[in-house]
């Protein structure tokens, strides 16, 4: 029975996403089970491809393994695209806060507040720092999201 159970595991895939960090490196998240399901129910509203929905926007991730206390040092990281994976391939999952980079681009500490969320203090600089790379990058290469 551990088996059979085991080889059905190995082939479930999860929607993840290939996030680009600030140092220029891409990684996978993947997405957690609730946020999978505002996707979901935004691409039935909207008739979007859910592969096609957060493209380019930037989104809270984690940046380290959780703590024992269920903490990670939170950044902020480009989607580049979205796709089913297999489960193994993709431990960590991104957070629910993300903004199109458009709103970056006009309301910087608006954004800035939404993206802190009740994190420690070593997670809102690191988000401030980062918004500030993304700010430059957003405005230089005129990135942009046409769902949001």
């Amino acid at each position: 029975m551990k088996k059979k159970q085991q080889r059905h595991q190995k082939h479930r895939k999860y929607l993840a996403m290939k996030v680009e960090l600030v140092n220029g490196q891409p990684k996978w998240f993947r997405i957690s089970p609730k946020f999978f399901q505002i996707i979901i129910t935004e691409q039935r509203l909207r008739k979007i491809h859910p592969r096609k929905m957060l493209t380019n926007c930037l989104i809270n991730i984690p940046l380290t393994t959780y703590s024992r206390h269920n903490q990670a040092v939170i950044g902020v990281g480009r989607v580049i695209k979205m796709e089913y994976r297999a489960h193994t391939d993709t431990r960590l999952c991104v957070r629910g806060q993300f903004t199109p980079p458009e709103k970056l681009k006009k309301e910087f500490f608006l954004t800035y507040h939404y993206l802190r969320h009740d994190y420690g203090k070593l997670s809102k600089i690191n988000i401030m720092f980062d918004l500030y790379f993304w700010r430059r990058k957003v405005r230089k290469e005129n990135l942009t999201n046409h769902f949001f």
